[in-house]
């Protein structure tokens, strides 16, 4: 399981409301803090005439462990339903740089030797055991080098990291993005697989026009 449990605010028919953390804002859950603060996510319960139960969902597309496309920076880019299938299902790397720590305040800039192992058309999770701000930040030469290798899809707590405000860290998430590379955010678990080679299994909500959807991750590992 790769991906976190989502926590709504939810509107009874009784009236009462139910907060997943009652100290947060009105209709706000924050349970996913490391991808762009509070996120929307509110249900609200309905019944039918014939008596059975339903749910209205209100919430936004980056939301918990989501995937994005570049239709995020360019609304005529393809949107989530126009990816193929295997686009979000197949042979996926372990790209594990929990040891890449900052030396001398200096965080570790990865570069495409750190990719060696990428094959073509891989499904590439990156792995890592830092906070943002000391995580390997990845290079835009890093960039090219999966660009290259036509990898469908990158995902990691955060799929890449690098320097907040700076030009490499938006080329870097612009270059992706125009090669229609699909990115992952928010995925956890990450360190509970053991092998290097994992089949991956990360199904989006197939709603046309969407930039962005939240999605069901997990990782097969065959057995010893």
């Amino acid at each position: 399981e790769l991906s976190v449990e989502l926590c709504p605010t939810i509107y009874r028919l009784d009236g009462v409301r139910e907060d997943p953390f009652p100290s947060s804002d009105l209709d706000w859950n924050e349970t996913v803090v490391y991808s762009g603060g509070a996120k929307r996510l509110v249900l609200r319960q309905i019944k039918y005439p014939d008596m059975d139960f339903n749910e209205l969902i209100d919430m936004e597309a980056h939301l918990g462990t989501h995937a994005e496309t570049g239709k995020h920076l360019d609304y005529d880019r393809p949107s989530i339903t126009d990816f193929p299938v295997d686009t979000w299902i197949g042979e996926a790397v372990i790209c594990d740089f929990s040891d890449k720590i900052p030396i001398k305040g200096e965080r570790y800039e990865l570069t495409p030797k750190d990719f060696e192992k990428v094959k073509k058309r891989d499904i590439v999770l990156i792995r890592g055991s830092l906070p943002y701000s000391d995580a390997p930040i990845m290079t835009e030469a890093a960039a090219k080098c999966l660009i290259d290798k036509k990898v469908k899809l990158i995902g990691g707590l955060e799929p890449f990291n690098g320097v907040v405000g700076t030009d490499e860290l938006r080329n870097v998430h612009n270059m992706f993005h125009e090669n229609d590379i699909v990115l992952v955010q928010g995925m956890i678990n990450l360190n509970q697989i053991t092998k290097e080679r994992v089949f991956f299994i990360g199904l989006p909500m197939r709603i046309k026009g969407l930039d962005a959807s939240t999605i069901r991750a997990v990782a097969l590992e065959e057995k010893d």
